[in-house]
């Protein structure tokens, strides 16, 4: 039989023990959730980057090859359709915002203020500003890019930007979580 004193030394120790393994696997199981956020975000900042890069290339080549004269449709008018099968399937949504306060159509005005503080910031320079946040108990990952005058005939729709670079921001918003769907 052990005397009292080493009995309570290694009731100490195994309890230290239990401690240390309880935290460690609390603390695990917070990372591991913190690790699946995280994979999410990259995913979302991945899947925006590919939105991006498709829109802006068939917008240049819709405007390339159909818009002739200032009586064509404006390139980024041919993809509504697009756009509006794209968010009522619930895989995001992207919509073009002012940034100059010019906006031939007024529902591409800022609206709201991560639209505001994303477009103050690209008009200084930042090519690409993005946040988290929750929408209706769903995570999104709110991005904008800029909105260049890529072309020279951009100006045959949109005379009021001539002789600007970047007019505005392409403003996209991409669920972080679509797992079970």
């Amino acid at each position: 039989m052990l005397n009292s004193k080493y009995r309570w030394f290694l009731l100490g120790g195994v309890s230290l023990c239990g401690l240390f393994l309880w935290h460690n696997a609390v603390g695990n199981g917070a990372q591991a959730g913190k690790s699946e956020r995280d994979k999410y975000l990259r995913s979302a900042r991945r899947e925006t980057k590919m939105l991006d890069t498709l829109y802006k290339t068939a917008i240049v080549s819709v405007t390339q090859t159909y818009v002739v004269d200032d009586s064509s449709t404006a390139a980024f008018t041919t993809f509504q359709p697009v756009l509006k099968a794209m968010k009522d399937g619930k895989w995001h949504e992207v919509r073009l915002v002012d940034g100059l306060g010019e906006p031939i159509n007024p529902d591409n005005s800022p609206k709201d203020a991560f639209e505001k503080r994303a477009i103050k910031e690209m008009l200084s320079g930042k090519e690409v500003v993005d946040e988290v946040e929750k929408i209706d108990g769903q995570e999104f990952l709110r991005t904008m890019t800029i909105l260049p005058m890529a072309l020279d005939k951009c100006v045959l729709c949109h005379e009021n930007y001539r002789g600007k670079k970047i007019v505005g921001g392409v403003a996209f918003q991409v669920p972080l979580n679509r797992d079970g769907e």
